[in-house]
C-alpha cells in the first residue's frame, strides 16, 4: 500500500489534490507526463523539452536547456541573488517537475550559496534578495505565524511575490536535498502547504527533519528518473523506502551507510494522492533507461535496456502477483532471483544489478519468469 498525506490550507485545497481536473470531486486518473524541469541544484536531463537550474558549481550561476542542448550563464550581481532568475524561469518554463536542494526550513528555501531565498507567508511565495533575506530571518517565525503582521512588514519591505501558476497548471516537487521542507509544522503558511494549496503542486516529497545522508530524498529522485518509463513519483518514493530497509538489513549498524539509512528511514514525507500518476516523459532527446512490459498470459516481464544497459532495475507491477519463485532469463541463460540479487514482493521487483550490455545479451533484452 502506498500512502500519501492529503492536506491544504483549506478543505477545498486538500480536495483538489485528488482531482486531476483541479475541481473537487472530479477525478480523472489519466497519466501526467513530465517534460519541463526547474531546479535549484544541478539537475539536468536530455529527456526534458525545457529545463533550468541554479547550479551548485559556483555562486550566481545557472544553466538553461532545450532538448538536451545547454547554455551556461552567470547571474548579474545587480539581481542581488539568484532568486530573481529562478522565479523568471519558473514563469517562463511552467515546469511539471521542481527539484530543490540547498538550505531550507519549514518556511523558506535558499538558493545555492545563500544567494537569495523563496519564503512562504500569507498564502504566497515571495522572492527575497540576499540582504533582504538576512534582515528577514530574525522575524521569520513571528511573521509567518501572523499574516496580518507580515503584510504590515511587507508594506515597507516590498518583497516580490512569486506569481501563481496559470489556472490548471500542475507540477510535482521533489525537495531532494532540503532540510525540513516536508515538515508542514502544523502551519498553513509552510512551504509544503503553500506549494500544495496555491502553486499547482499535486505531490511533494521532502524531509521532515534535517538532512545529511540524502538517500531518502536523492534516492527518491534517482528511482523516479532511472526506473523504467511510466514509474510514478509515488512508486519511486515507495521503492526507495524499500531500498533503505534492505540496506538496513545488510549494512552494519555502525557503518556510514548503516547509520545513514537508519536516519533516513521514515523521515521523508510524501504529500498528495499516490494515484496521481506523474512520470518522467521522453519528449526530449533521450529515453528512459528501461522499458518493461508485463504478460498476464505466461506471467512474465519483458525487459528492454536502453542507454547504458547496466544498473539496478525496479518495477512496480500492474497488478499484484502471486508466485513462489522468479527466474531471470538472458538469451539462453537462466539466473534464479534470490535475496542476494533481488528484492521480490507481490507488488514490485528490484533487481540489484542488471547488465544487458555488450557480450551480456544479444539484443539488450531479458525476461523474468514467475512461477
Amino acid at each position: 500500500c502506498i500512502w500519501g498525506i492529503v492536506t491544504g490550507d483549506t478543505p477545498e485545497a486538500a480536495e483538489r489534490l485528488i482531482a486531476l481536473s483541479g475541481k473537487p470531486g472530479e477525478a480523472d486518473w489519466s497519466a501526467f507526463p513530465i517534460d519541463n524541469y526547474l531546479a535549484s541544484t544541478n539537475f539536468r536531463s536530455p529527456r526534458a523539452i525545457k529545463s533550468f537550474c541554479i547550479t551548485d558549481f559556483a555562486p550566481m550561476s545557472c544553466r538553461a536547456g532545450t532538448l538536451g542542448r545547454w547554455t551556461d550563464a552567470g547571474i548579474p550581481e545587480s539581481d542581488k541573488g539568484a532568486q530573481k532568475r529562478f522565479v523568471e524561469a519558473w514563469r517562463e518554463i511552467a515546469p511539471e517537475l521542481i527539484v530543490t536542494s540547498s538550505h531550507a526550513t519549514q518556511y523558506n528555501l535558499e538558493m545555492p550559496y545563500g544567494k537569495g531565498a523563496i519564503i512562504a507567508a500569507d498564502g504566497k511565495f515571495w522572492a527575497l534578495g540576499e540582504s533582504e533575506f538576512r534582515a528577514y530571518i530574525p522575524e521569520m517565525r513571528r511573521l509567518n505565524a501572523d499574516p496580518a503582521a507580515f503584510r504590515a512588514y511587507n508594506e515597507k519591505a516590498n518583497f516580490t511575490q512569486v506569481p501563481f501558476p496559470p489556472k490548471g497548471k500542475k507540477c510535482v516537487w521533489v525537495a531532494a536535498g532540503n532540510c525540513l521542507f516536508g515538515d508542514a509544522a502544523k502551519s498553513a503558511q509552510s512551504m509544503v502547504v503553500t506549494a500544495l494549496s496555491h502553486y499547482g503542486a499535486k505531490q511533494v516529497v521532502g524531509y521532515t527533519v534535517p538532512s545529511w545522508y540524502g538517500q531518502g530524498g536523492w534516492g527518491t529522485l534517482g528511482a523516479f528518473y532511472f526506473s523504467p518509463i511510466y514509474t510514478s513519483l509515488a512508486e519511486a518514493w515507495y521503492l526507495n523506502n524499500q531500498f533503505i530497509l534492505d540496506k538496513i538489513s545488510t549494512e552494519k549498524a555502525d557503518s556510514f551507510d548503516g547509520k545513514g539509512c537508519r536516519y533516513d528511514r521514515d523521515v521523508v514525507a510524501f504529500y498528495g494522492d499516490p494515484a496521481f500518476h506523474s512520470y518522467i516523459g521522453e519528449s526530449g532527446n533521450a529515453l528512459a533507461p528501461w522499458l518493461v512490459s508485463e504478460s498476464a498470459e505466461d506471467n512474465t516481464l519483458e525487459i528492454t535496456a536502453r542507454g547504458s544497459k547496466k544498473g539496478p532495475l525496479a518495477h512496480w507491477f500492474d497488478k499484484r502477483k502471486n508466485f513462489s519463485k522468479a527466474t531471470l532469463k538472458i538469451d539462453d541463460k537462466s539466473f534464479p532471483l534470490t535475496p542476494q540479487n533481488a528484492i521480490l514482493s507481490n507488488d514490485f521487483i528490484w533487481i540489484r544489478e542488471l547488465d544487458l550490455g555488450a557480450g551480456k545479451s544479444l539484443n539488450g533484452r531479458a525476461k523474468v519468469v514467475f512461477e
